[in-house]
């Protein structure tokens, strides 16, 4: 889910939910705001949420978490990783398992929670596939991608690949060089702004690293 569509048949909302395959288990990234556009476009994608192995919450807004009653109809006790104790009390309401992530840990084989960091809230990400060829999936990034980009490199190895929100609509044109900078700086190759990315990410990513930049939007599939 995104605020943009790249196949016919989905549906655009402000927000952002992806699903990770890896080693044969399935982990939800995020739900967006909204379970109807949840379940429509999983089923549109043929993902089936019922065969989902975890859910993996980036922070606790309601543009990343309205769609937990969809995947708890779908997927009742599935355990459900948060960044902070907020939340709690309503996760485990829905049917569903939470767990408090306090650190940087394999929670499946070839994936990995990145963080919380803090700052202005507390946010993670997911790492998936094999370190030094990591893709990095961002909910928001509030406390910055090169900041959670670093943790994985630092924690568990090389990024490869960007994806999701990256929280620079309207940052000053430093700001966006800086992160963008840094990615590179970090060996990222590939970079899929959305969400709330803004534009003026991929016209910097476009003019100063030709290659980096990737079209992101709902329906986009990446395969490492």
């Amino acid at each position: 889910m995104d605020n943009k569509v790249l196949r016919k048949g989905l549906l655009r909302a402000w927000g952002f939910s992806a699903i990770a395959s890896v080693s044969g288990s399935r982990v939800l990234f995020d739900t967006g705001p909204d379970p109807g556009v949840l379940s429509r476009n999983t089923s549109a994608l043929g993902i089936d949420l019922s065969r989902i192995s975890a859910v993996v919450i980036s922070h606790l807004h309601g543009d990343h978490t309205g769609g937990l009653p969809a995947t708890a109809a779908n997927a009742p006790g599935v355990r459900t990783y948060l960044p902070e104790p907020y939340g709690v009390d309503w996760v485990r309401g829905l049917g569903l398992d939470p767990v408090v992530n306090k650190g940087t840990g394999m929670i499946l084989p070839r994936t990995w929670i990145i963080g919380p960091i803090n700052g202005p809230i507390s946010e993670q990400a997911l790492a998936i596939g094999e370190p030094g060829e990591l893709v990095l999936l961002v909910g928001c990034s509030h406390p910055g991608t090169d900041r959670l980009a670093e943790l994985a490199v630092r924690e568990v190895g090389g990024v490869a690949v960007v994806a999701g929100g990256m929280h620079l609509i309207g940052a000053p044109p430093h700001r966006v060089a800086e992160v963008v900078d840094r990615l590179a700086d970090l060996g990222v190759r590939k970079v899929y702004p959305m969400h709330c990315s803004g534009e003026a990410v991929a016209q910097y990513i476009e003019r100063e690293y030709p290659g980096m930049l990737g079209m992101g939007g709902a329906g986009l599939r990446i395969i490492v």
